[in-house]
């Protein structure tokens, strides 16, 4: 049985835990079950620099964010620096909480098809790969699609066509994107770089849909899936955003076949 469970949410959240815990400094909790206590003296995108007492400034570690479970500051003036926590706080006083659904394969492709029906003025798309079928709802998602870019509206899609992905996701892909080229569909291949693994679709710039499934029969439909459907003007745009980036950045198909 799939079935859709939905959740409101302020724009960002925190999760704490309750209880006092000493410690003579910072300390990250790694994933392999050990611990690194010392002052964190910085915190990057990816990672953390940790100085451990006894070393020289020259002789700070450097710790992957993906080896760190989570980290307790001792001052908590520098957890509120290094997490941002002030503007966390911010996030979830806003008067608007964001609202999200969380969607199974079946829920997720019956909700999109539902959202694409009503979209006036665009579908934006992000895709690793896409497929057609015969089967519902992906089979009238695309039909769907068709008649809306018929009708004026701006449907545009990047997929994947990188070197890191395999050839045969790449043919499957470009075979039906060529069918939906015969349409008024706006296609581009995104070939540099890293591997786009993302799948979003943007509806009018106002609703988002992101998960781990691909537009195909199986991720609409059979494999074990979960999406997250979101209604936020603000989070709509950053992602559109993001969309647009990655638009300008890929290429038409003859040029991504000559890489």
């Amino acid at each position: 049985m799939n079935t859709r469970h939905t959740a409101f949410f302020p724009a960002a959240s925190v999760l704490l835990l309750g209880g006092t815990l000493v410690t003579a400094g910072d300390v990250l909790f790694l994933r392999d079950g050990s611990a690194l206590t010392g002052d964190v003296v910085r915190v990057e995108s990816d990672g953390y620099v940790l100085m451990i007492p006894g070393r020289a400034v020259s002789g700070s570690t450097r710790i992957p964010r993906s080896a760190v479970r989570f980290a307790i500051f001792d001052d908590s003036a520098e957890a509120r620096k290094w997490l941002a926590l002030d503007q966390v706080r911010s996030w979830c006083s806003s008067p608007q909480p964001l609202r999200v659904d969380f969607l199974p394969a079946e829920a997720f492709g019956e909700a999109l098809l539902a959202a694409v029906k009503q979209a006036r003025r665009s579908v934006h798309i992000l895709a690793y790969f896409i497929s057609g079928s015969r089967a519902p709802p992906i089979s009238d998602f695309y039909q769907e699609l068709k008649e809306k870019a018929a009708a004026g509206v701006d449907v545009t899609i990047v997929v994947e066509f990188g070197p890191g992905t395999e050839n045969s996701i790449k043919h499957t892909t470009m075979q039906f994107t060529d069918q939906l080229m015969n349409s008024d569909i706006k296609v581009r291949y995104y070939s540099a770089g890293k591997v786009l693994h993302k799948k979003i679709v943007i509806v009018d710039g106002e609703q988002v849909f992101l998960g781990s499934s691909n537009l195909t029969g199986a991720g609409t439909r059979w494999s074990r899936e979960m999406n997250v459907y979101i209604r936020d003007r603000t989070f709509s745009q950053a992602t559109e955003a993001d969309f647009r980036g990655l638009w300008q950045h890929a290429r038409r198909a003859s040029d991504a076949l000559r890489r």
